[in-house]
Order: structure tokens, then sequence, then C-alpha cells
């Protein structure tokens, strides 16, 4: 039997109300499998550690400090993204709760390599010889900044209706420039699965100056 599932776009201070679905869901999925962020960590480069708050972290020895994202801190993350630039939110739902949530915005290179890769001169080269060689880089771009399940709601098929949801984010954003980074390989194959040639992955240390792989799809088609 297939699961009921239900899917909206809302804007910023609509998402705010289900915050309280949102954040827990955020939290649990950064904790989990590939990231493991689970408390904050002065020790480890990337700053969080896999074990619990005020534990001795198993990989450099130090205490972690508090849970890797408070309700506080993503509290007010998610409330500047809505008032300091054009962004709309993704929810997916069944019947035992927020199953899914996305978040993207629009920005140009200078902003993305300031907010998403601080410090890095080569993020910031590569992002403005990517979408602006020869121009000034003001060419706006969808940066699609969350996508994350909540695996107790639903462990499979999170990613069954990429495809409309950027689309839906493209359309309310009036963007034809996607972009995001990441780790996990669901979200590289399914650019792949959903964009064919409209896809490009530039792979992690190799293709781009960042341990993230970075996919861009190009919807102007």
């Amino acid at each position: 039997m297939s699961e009921i599932r239900t899917a909206r776009f809302v804007a910023p201070d609509e998402a705010r109300e289900k915050y309280d679905a949102i954040i827990p869901a955020y939290q649990a999925a950064f904790a989990a499998e590939p990231w493991y962020e689970v408390s904050k960590c002065g020790g480890c480069s990337s700053g969080y550690s896999r074990q619990n708050p005020g534990d001795i972290c198993q990989a450099c020895g130090s205490v972690t400090g508090d849970e890797a994202y408070t309700e506080q801190e993503l509290t007010e993350k998610f409330d500047a993204i809505g008032e300091t630039r054009p962004a709309c939110w993704y929810i997916e739902e069944t019947p035992a709760g927020l199953a899914l949530a996305a978040v993207a915005w629009t920005a140009d290179p200078i902003q993305i390599a300031a907010e998403k890769y601080p410090g890095s001169l080569e993020m910031a080269a590569w992002l403005k010889q990517k979408y602006a060689p020869t121009a000034a880089p003001n060419s706006e771009i969808l940066w699609l900044d969350e996508v994350f399940a909540d695996r107790q709601v639903s462990r499979r098929n999170n990613l069954v209706n990429f495809r409309s949801m950027v689309y839906g984010f493209s359309s309310r954003l009036d963007q034809t420039k996607v972009a995001y980074r990441t780790i996990v390989p669901a979200m590289t194959r399914v650019a792949m699965r959903d964009f064919g040639d409209d896809a490009t992955i530039d792979k992690a240390k190799s293709d781009v100056p960042d341990w993230r792989n970075f996919v861009s799809i190009d919807l102007s088609q």
C-alpha cells in the first residue's frame, strides 16, 4: 500500500509555524549518516562530533559542547533566511507527520561564497569562474540550501518528488540556475536521474576546491 504524502510550497513566515516539526527533523537528520553531527567539538576540524554533548570526542579527545544545532540557533538561521533574501520552503507530510523539508533562496556567487564557503578564496574564485567568468558577478543563482527528511516518519522514497520540487522552487523564485552542495550519494544520483544532461556534478577535491560535491542544474533549456 503506497504512503499518503502531501507536498506544498510555503513562504518563510508560514514555515515558521512548522518549526516545531522542522527543527527536530533537521537535528535528527544531521546527527545521522553521513554527517554524524551530534554535538559541537572545538577539537575537530568540522566543528562537530558524533558523541553526545558533554562526552569525550572519540576522534580528538576533547570534551564536546552543546548539541550540534540548538533550537535557538536553527530558529535564528531560518528566520534570517526569510528576512534577508527571496526564499521559499517546501514541505512534504504524511499522516504520521513531517516527512521532508527543504529551503531554497536566491543570491549571487559573491554572497554564496561568503555565506557557504567563508574564508575560502579558492571557492570564491571557482564560483565566479563557473557563473560569471566574463561579466560582473551579479548573476543570481537558486541555492538549494537544505533538504532533509525525518526517517522516523518516512524511511524511504524521500526524494521521489525531487524533480517537481526543484521546478517548483525555480518557478516561485524565478531562477533557472540551481545549485547545491552535498556529501550524500543519493543527492547526486537524484540530480542525474531527474535532470540528465542538464545536471552537472563537480566532484569534491578534484573538480571543486571543497570537500563536498557541487551540483548544478540548468533549467533554461
